[in-house]
């Protein structure tokens, strides 16, 4: 889970961590960017332009950089909700 508004993450679930090799602690309070788990930084500005735009998004075709550099083929699916009432994508 990540506010749209900063993009920081404030939630990960244990398969993003497998996924990527980031822990918790690494994601946490940190951007995507920041991170640098995009393959194309421009990924999760189309992103969020979609689910601003649709409330939702599914299987949408991704490239991930996990912790050591390899790239992951993914699909992606978010959506909005409002928790403390602030845009956060699931």
């Amino acid at each position: 889970m990540s506010e749209i508004e900063t993009g920081k993450f404030i939630d990960v679930n244990e398969q993003w961590i497998q996924m990527l090799g980031y822990s918790l602690e690494e994601n946490l309070g940190h951007t995507s960017k920041e991170i640098g788990i995009w393959d194309e930084p421009s990924d999760r500005d189309k992103a969020v332009e979609l689910i601003k735009k649709d409330v939702h998004f599914k299987n949408l075709p991704i490239k991930f950089v996990t912790k050591s550099g390899e790239k992951r083929d993914a699909f992606w699916s978010a959506e909005i909700i409002f928790l403390y009432g602030k845009e956060v994508m699931l």
